[in-house]
């Protein structure tokens, strides 16, 4: 079973490295509609529960997203961005934890 699973996080982890150029286009570019913002904010979210420490090599990148979309105006979006910062939180490792100014991890990993 670990074997398969270690596999199933192989292919997801590969999955979101073809998927990661699109993303980053799409998280950096403030056209988008909040609402492909959320969708993709939740879908990180979902891939750094699945692959647990493996999405510390993102963290970098999405967390000061994610953060800055915790003040959202749209509720969907300040949802979506409190699971990924949790997420990343719990599966980001020492890099998670580079964002002290915000405690956001302090607050998160209290639960």
């Amino acid at each position: 079973m670990c074997l398969k699973q270690n596999r199933d996080h192989d292919e997801l982890l590969q999955h979101w490295l073809i998927h990661d150029k699109m993303l980053s286009l799409c998280l950096q570019k403030p056209a988008h509609p909040p609402s492909d913002r959320t969708m993709v904010i939740a879908c990180i979210a979902e891939v750094a529960r699945e692959i647990g420490p493996a999405i510390t090599a993102y963290v970098e990148s999405v967390m000061p997203v994610a953060i800055k979309d915790l003040s959202s105006t749209e509720a969907t979006n300040r949802r979506n961005a409190a699971f990924c910062v949790g997420e990343l939180c719990k599966n980001g490792g020492e890099k998670a934890l580079q964002y002290p100014d915000q405690h956001v991890c302090d607050l998160f990993l209290s639960y």
